[in-house]
């Protein structure tokens, strides 16, 4: 007979204890790192035309929010109603 998996979260999850903050995966840093060099390389566009960085800024945004809906689009919509969720 086949074991059932539990996927619910361990009892000691939210036990209180507050350790050390979780360190950041790397990802994270080279999404930053692609920010940083990017603000950088565009800062040196902007002196000759100001125009670029409300450009910039919106492209930022965009990125964000169009990774936002696909991520609903895709996988979002199955933690919609559940509230320990995220």
């Amino acid at each position: 007979m086949a074991r059932r998996v539990d996927a619910r979260m361990p009892s000691d999850a939210f036990s209180g204890s507050m350790t050390a903050a979780p360190t950041p995966v790397p990802m994270v840093w080279l999404m930053l790192a692609g920010i940083g060099v990017s603000l950088v390389l565009w800062s040196r566009l902007t002196r000759r035309d100001a125009r670029l960085i409300p450009i910039y800024l919106g492209a930022l945004a965009g990125a964000f929010s169009g990774a936002k809906l696909v991520y609903l689009a895709a996988e979002g919509w199955l933690y919609w109603h559940d509230r320990t969720a995220g």
